[in-house]
């Protein structure tokens, strides 16, 4: 994992990021909040940045390690055994987060088309589109 900048996310920025560490989609984001999809867009482009990262997966991993890093500190001295298995634990989960992303905008495209909501180019740009957002590609 990359070092962090000095700054922080807070605000908007924040309560995406702790959304999308719940395992939330931006769409889904975007209608907790209240706010666009393309709004959404943003504050990961603030908050990527902010981390010096191009995943938004590395950067829930690492927003979710500082949590029980700092956790751990205040609570007690720390365990290095602790800490690491934590760190292995914040990785696996970063992976699983990323794949449940996906595969639900795998299954969301699948009915959007299924149903005949919509045309295959349609599904297929929206599809194109979730995965270039989830892998920033």
């Amino acid at each position: 994992m990359k070092p962090t900048t000095d700054m922080h996310p807070a605000g908007r920025e924040l309560q995406v990021l702790e959304l999308a560490a719940k395992g939330m989609t931006d769409k889904q984001i975007a209608a907790t909040l209240n706010i666009s999809a393309g709004t959404v867009g943003s504050y990961w482009r603030r908050i990527l940045s902010k981390y010096n990262s191009s995943s938004r997966t590395e950067v829930v991993a690492r927003h979710a390690h500082q949590k029980a890093m700092t956790a751990l500190t205040e609570s007690s001295q720390g365990d290095p055994q602790l800490l690491e298995e934590m760190a292995t634990r914040t990785l696996a989960q970063a992976n699983e987060l990323a794949q449940r992303n996906l595969l639900q905008a795998i299954t969301e495209s699948s009915l959007e088309y299924i149903s005949g909501q919509k045309g295959f180019r349609e599904v297929f740009e929206r599809f194109l589109q979730e995965v270039l957002g989830l892998t920033q590609s």
